[in-house]
């Protein structure tokens, strides 16, 4: 397999660098790159040219059976990553795709399990962020983290990244959807406990916390909420 990095450094990376650099790490050489319901995927920009091939909604294919084409989204440019469009070309059929899946199911390579060892380094930094512009906000003569519900927040998301972080590397390589379903349920809640300390700062485009606004839109693609839980 020629991924080899293992997911607590994808998470140490991700709180190191940031969300594309995140991706970068988890990034797996043989996995096709999963696409929504209408063919769209978030991924940074320099992964495009070694694309193994895509998982569209209906089939897996190599990369030179796809048309790619870039779309224009801001919020992704400004983390460095891009929103691409994947299509089949006409040529191809079901039938000249399986190859693809048949090398994912060998590597054991699990995209739901990346994205969460990026999310618990992404959240893990966006809170260091935030606990440092807590402090620097002065109320009634004291830092904002002497609030005991703001001191009550910071502790619950610590509390969900640090179990995150543990749970980690004890995931089998391919663990089951449902339970990368709940340990993506709990970062979103802890993401969006984290929106409520930045408050509007958070959704200015030059802010940092704007990579919390993409995670939606990634999770959708790579692990899509409710994946594994019965119909």
């Amino acid at each position: 397999m020629i991924h080899s990095i293992a997911r607590p450094d994808i998470a140490a990376v991700a709180r190191r660098d940031g969300l594309a650099a995140g991706l970068t790490a988890a990034f797996d050489l043989q996995a096709p790159v999963p696409c929504s319901a209408g063919g769209r995927t978030l991924l940074p920009p320099g992964l495009l040219p070694v694309v193994v091939g895509w998982s569209l909604p209906d089939m897996q294919l190599p990369a030179g059976r796809c048309r790619v084409e870039i779309e224009p989204h801001e919020l992704a440019r400004s983390e460095h990553l891009v929103l691409v469009r994947v299509s089949r070309l006409a040529a191809s059929t079901p039938a000249t795709a399986r190859r693809v899946a048949a090398d994912v199911e060998a590597d054991g390579f699990s995209w739901p399990a990346a994205l969460l060892a990026v999310r618990a380094g992404l959240t893990r930094r966006l809170l260091g962020r935030a606990i440092e512009e807590l402090a620097g906000r002065i109320s009634d003569g004291a830092p904002l983290t002497e609030r005991q519900l703001v001191r009550a927040e910071i502790a619950e998301i610590a509390i969900t990244v640090e179990t995150v972080e543990t749970v980690l590397p004890a995931l089998p390589s391919r663990p089951a959807d449902a339970e990368t379903d709940f340990w993506h349920g709990e970062l979103d809640r802890a993401d969006q406990a984290l929106s409520r300390l930045f408050g509007a700062s958070g959704y200015l485009d030059d802010h940092p916390a704007r990579g919390l606004r993409l995670v939606p839109l990634l999770r959708d693609v790579y692990a899509p909420p409710g994946l594994g839980q019965a119909a």
